[in-house]
């Protein structure tokens, strides 16, 4: 009995195994809906005595994409918030 319950937990965990690889494979091939050859990310933070309010925040953000924008090759840039 013992013997048949090992060996089922080890049929399960095989085949949890197997799934959970199918899917990695799945995503790490999956479109992202753009080419992330050429795209750049990046995460910084501000200090607080400099920027102690969110309008400072987003200033100094505004500031950083556009003069992203101006370089040559650019396409696009952008910021995302957490």
């Amino acid at each position: 009995m013992l013997v048949v319950a090992e060996i089922a937990i080890s049929v399960t965990l095989l085949i949890g195994a197997g799934l959970m690889l199918k899917s990695l494979n799945r995503v790490l091939h999956a479109d992202p809906g753009f080419d992330p050859a050429n795209a750049v990310a990046t995460a910084f933070s501000l200090p607080d005595a400099t920027y102690k309010d969110d309008n400072k925040k987003r200033q100094f953000v505004d500031q950083l994409v556009a003069k992203l924008a101006v370089f040559p090759g650019v396409q696009a840039a952008g910021f995302k918030n957490r």
